[in-house]
């Protein structure tokens, strides 16, 4: 399967790049610094682009059989509008070029998710994730015609892959929940073969 990974550099899109070379997928990663990129393979492509920026956005999706999103800020870095910003542009490549699956991740508390997160937890989420922006994505993800899965984490971490984890619009994460990232990269992998949760915006929890 041919993918194109916003966010490839971020601590997830990294997980999500190195699971989906060893499904031995072709990987197109989009990053801002690709002379810093760590990773390396015959089936990647490292294309350097701002994902504000519509022109390249939309050529990093020619060619492609999904999209996944994984654009994020790092925490303190105040707020911003960068996961919505960037999703215009993914969403208007995708319908230049014809391209259908997205997978997009947000975070636990996001949209409709948030009367079912504590308000501490919620809170905390604040502190460290633009929640107005996250629901911004959401909205615009939502109201597109391409065939979408939200994932919803809580706060990541970089422990060990587990392979056992919970999913489901219901779930009720708490203050102190973590997820990780090698969790998480295999959740979103595992989503473009399988319709369980397509147009659902699945919370995924230990």
């Amino acid at each position: 399967m041919n993918l194109t990974i916003f966010g490839a550099s971020g601590q997830t899109g990294l997980f999500v790049v190195e699971r989906a070379l060893l499904r031995d997928d072709h990987v197109t990663a989009y990053v801002r610094s690709p002379e810093t990129f760590p990773l390396n393979a015959a089936n990647l492509v490292v294309l350097p682009g701002d994902v504000r920026m519509p022109g390249p956005v939309a050529k990093a999706i020619e060619g492609a059989d999904a999209v996944i999103c994984t654009v994020g800020t790092r925490p303190g870095t105040g707020k911003s509008n960068v996961c919505s910003e960037a999703t215009v542009n993914i969403l208007a490549g995708m319908k230049q070029h014809g391209v259908r699956r997205l997978i997009a991740v947000t975070a636990a508390g996001s949209g409709d998710s948030g009367p079912k997160t504590g308000a501490l937890a919620k809170l905390f989420m604040k502190v460290f994730v633009s929640l107005e922006d996250k629901e911004r994505q959401e909205q615009l993800i939502r109201e597109s015609d391409v065939d979408w899965t939200i994932v919803r984490p809580p706060m990541l971490n970089n422990e060990p892959h587990t392979g056992s984890y919970k999913v489901g619009e219901d779930l009720q994460p708490g203050i102190a929940s973590k997820f990780a990232r090698a969790d998480l990269a295999d959740f979103i992998i595992e989503q473009l073969t399988d319709n369980t949760y397509l147009r659902q915006a699945p919370t995924v929890s230990y």
